[in-house]
């Protein structure tokens, strides 16, 4: 994900991280592999930061951009949220494989053994995420890609030292649990261009002016979209994070990313894009 676009989420959330494993991870690198926290303090949003007041959520986004084939099939009878116990002995999942849900992943824990936090690390792309059970047992992660993921109880003291991102899938006492999206609600919002993009932006409509739908304003705002581009919505549908996210999908590959400004006073606008070097989307003349 194109690095404004994680300051911007990072904005949402209103992150003030406590003391625990958020102030642990590993600094340096560049936004390829860095950890960049982004924790969801839930009042009722989500998606969708939607849904368990009080949940805390640390987001790694260094997810590579070019990766989109995470949907994975599932019967329509799985649950829908993920049921993890947490005892003296380790981690029990009960539900090994959960549908994702409009607004994102749903988690329930049952922290038996006093535990401090649920480390959830994805397998596939390198992003992470953590469940601070100081604050709530039960979360909604609305910007988790599905797939296949290891999560953990652990407490303070195991998480001490500090971690990358990617370090997190070496941690003893993980196990695994798969998000299936049957239903194809999730719709990836990375660039298939990888770190080629360029930011530009944003771009405001005349104040007074009225558009019938999200595309419109889109193509009215945005130089360089082609009428053959599909402007499709990014994310989770029922996503607090992504709910004014588009993407731009030319000739099967994700080209542009738009964040739009619903209403600024009587002014409608574009207030942050991303595009694939060559694509002249963004670029007048």
């Amino acid at each position: 994900m194109p690095e404004r676009w994680q300051q911007e989420l990072n904005k949402i959330d209103l992150l003030e991280p406590p003391p625990s494993l958020r102030e642990r991870i590993g600094q340096g690198g560049d936004r390829r592999d860095v950890a960049m926290p982004a924790r969801h303090r839930m009042a009722t949003i989500t998606i969708s930061l939607l849904a368990s007041v009080g949940a805390g959520l640390l987001l790694w986004s260094a997810l590579p951009l070019r990766d989109r084939s995470l949907t994975t099939g599932g019967a329509s009878d799985k649950p829908d949220v993920a049921r993890i116990i947490c005892t003296e002995a380790g981690t029990t999942v009960l539900t090994p494989e959960v549908r994702v849900q409009p607004d994102g992943e749903h988690f329930a824990v049952d922290n038996q053994a006093g535990m401090d936090e649920v480390v959830i690390v994805h397998t596939g792309p390198n992003v992470s995420a953590d469940i601070d059970l100081s604050e709530a047992t039960t979360h909604t992660f609305d910007a988790l890609p599905p797939g296949d993921l290891q999560v953990g109880c652990f407490t303070d003291h195991q998480l001490e030292a500090p971690f990358r991102p990617e370090e997190l899938l070496h941690l003893d006492g993980l196990v695994p649990l798969r998000f299936t999206d049957p239903e194809a609600l999730y719709v990836s919002p990375w660039l298939d261009c990888g770190e080629a993009y360029s930011d530009f932006g944003p771009f405001f409509a005349r104040q007074g002016d009225e558009f019938d739908s999200d595309e419109e304003l889109i193509r009215s705002l945005v130089p360089g979209i082609l009428p053959d581009d599909a402007i499709e919505r990014a994310g989770y549908p029922g996503s607090a994070t992504f709910q004014w996210a588009f993407r731009i999908v030319r000739d099967g590959q994700v080209v542009a990313l738009i964040r739009l400004q619903r209403q600024i006073g009587d002014v409608q606008g574009v207030m942050l894009a991303s595009s694939c070097d060559g694509s002249g989307i963004g670029v007048n003349g």
